[in-house]
């Protein structure tokens, strides 16, 4: 018989979080939705950080929430966020300064200075993570150039689901998946790079002990038991960077697979035993990051649906105002507007206005610059699909091995035109879904950890039973061969 008591996966995005709630039922897992909010990071002074504390009251409101309205037990909870963004704790135990989001400009230009200590290829070759300026090892070369006391007075670095960890239990960790976005981490050792950290003159005390996927932290705090009500109830380490606990609620059975997390980001790759460092992997940008079970996830980060979710954002700042599902209608009536962009140009990060940015793009480069709503959102699927296909060459071409089937999974699969799309782009099967591929992970990860199921394997057939993907077929693909050459001639690898 199954233990009593609720699962709960705190899943955060770049741009709204969920609470989650897990029960095994026989052979099936049940999720009911507890608790929505959004997550609006803050511009401050010019700079731009996340709203850590509104976050945490928002944990804590999902278990008044829970409590109050559904009456059920908590056996355990885990929290999966973003990656790469960390807050710095003090010596006497609180947080320093508020966190800085991964969007804000602070490290521009500050690769170029850390390479002078280690080199690009050098840095590749320790971690094998893709060179973006987001990356945690470069946000903290900024932080010391920037404020060097706070740095110095640091106590722990705790990445962001670390750290939320630590409000609720007082233990300080770091988890492996989540490390493994900072590029500190050796992929091959599953550990921090000591040799690495000490060469650009990190202190060693900042890095806390790595813990895998499954293990259990401790209770939630004293505080946090008067707060909610909450007894007895278990904090766990999930796979708590999403990508990976998106990852491991794949509903892949069997069989090799390409896996795509479609959200404000889309990540791309396939599991693997052991990490691809080569030089032909940092020029295809491929990233390295550490996964449940142990295993690596060789991937590439994509920027996502970030470049709808801000035209959205500007056309109602404008008084025009569309659901997604509208903007997929529209894109669906301009499919003959062939306009292609590069979403990996470091133009579309963070501009002012995306939607004239795109415009500039495609004025740029000679192609037709869209005129509406329906055709620039139709020109962002579509260069989407075109990238994805970009990318599975390269996994192809850095395994060696062709994979049969591409499994997209997390909140893109709602738009039916950008799966059907990327089916047709990479003349591959697309098997959408779960929607809340994240937070299914993160449960079955804490299932795991307590012993309630055997493995991942058991939770993604657990995951297939409980969700119905729906299946893309490539059908005629036709122009999209074309269109694959003008990207490629457009935008050069």
């Amino acid at each position: 018989m199954r233990p009593q008591g609720d699962i709960l996966a705190f899943d955060f995005g770049a741009s709204s979080g969920r609470c989650i709630a897990g029960r095994l039922e026989g052979d099936s897992l049940e999720i009911e939705t507890i608790h929505r909010f959004e997550n609006r990071p803050v511009r401050l002074n010019g700079r731009f950080h996340w709203d850590i504390l509104g976050l945490y009251r928002e944990i804590l409101e999902g278990l008044i929430i829970h409590r109050r309205d559904f009456g059920r037990m908590v056996r355990s909870l885990a929290v999966d966020t973003w990656g790469v963004d960390y807050g710095l704790i003090g010596k006497d135990g609180r947080l320093l300064s508020n966190p800085y989001h991964y969007r804000d400009s602070r490290t521009d230009g500050i690769p170029e200075k850390l390479f002078t200590l280690v080199s690009e290829d050098e840095l590749y070759a320790a971690g094998g993570i893709q060179m973006m300026s987001i990356n945690t090892i470069f946000q903290l070369f900024a932080e010391r150039e920037e404020n060097r006391e706070l740095f110095e007075s640091a106590r722990a670095v705790a990445m962001t689901p670390d750290l939320l960890n630590y409000f609720l239990t007082g233990k300080l960790r770091s988890e492996v998946s989540i490390a493994s976005t900072s590029a500190l981490v050796d992929p091959r050792k599953r550990d921090w790079n000591w040799r690495l950290i000490e060469k650009l003159g990190y202190p060693a005390r900042l890095f806390t002990p790595v813990i895998q996927p499954g293990k259990e932290l401790g209770p939630v705090s004293a505080d946090v038991e008067a707060f909610t009500g909450l007894s007895g109830t278990r904090v766990f380490a999930t796979c708590s960077h999403d990508t990976q606990s998106a990852i491991a609620a794949v509903p892949a059975e069997r069989g090799e697979f390409i896996y795509l997390s479609s959200g404000t980001w889309s990540l791309m790759g396939v599991e693997a035993d052991e990490p691809v460092l080569s030089p032909r992997a940092a020029e295809l940008g491929f990233t390295n990051e550490i996964g449940a079970g142990g295993k690596i996830s060789l991937l590439s980060n994509i920027m996502g649906l970030w470049l709808i979710q801000e035209c959205k954002r500007i056309w109602e700042r404008e008084g025009r105002a569309f659901d997604y599902s509208r903007l997929v209608e529209m894109a669906e009536a301009e499919l003959s507007f062939g306009t292609l962009i590069n979403p990996m140009d470091r133009r579309f990060t963070a501009p002012e206005n995306m939607p004239e940015e795109i415009r500039d793009a495609a004025a740029e480069t000679g192609q037709e610059v869209p005129r509406n709503e329906g055709q620039t959102a139709c020109c962002i699927f579509r260069s989407l699909a075109l990238v994805y296909r970009r990318t599975m060459e390269g996994i192809e071409e850095l395994t060696g091995k062709q994979y049969p089937v591409i499994h997209i999974v997390g909140g893109g699969v709602r738009n039916r035109l950008l799966c059907r799309m990327a089916a047709e782009a990479t003349g591959r099967p697309v098997v959408a879904g779960p929607a809340e591929a994240t937070a299914l992970g993160n449960i079955i990860v804490q299932a795991a950890g307590q012993g309630l199921i055997p493995d991942l394997a058991a939770g993604r057939r657990l995951v297939a039973s409980t969700v119905k993907p729906e299946t893309y077929i490539p059908g005629k693909r036709r122009g999209w061969d074309e269109a694959y050459r003008r990207f490629c001639r457009l935008y050069p690898e």
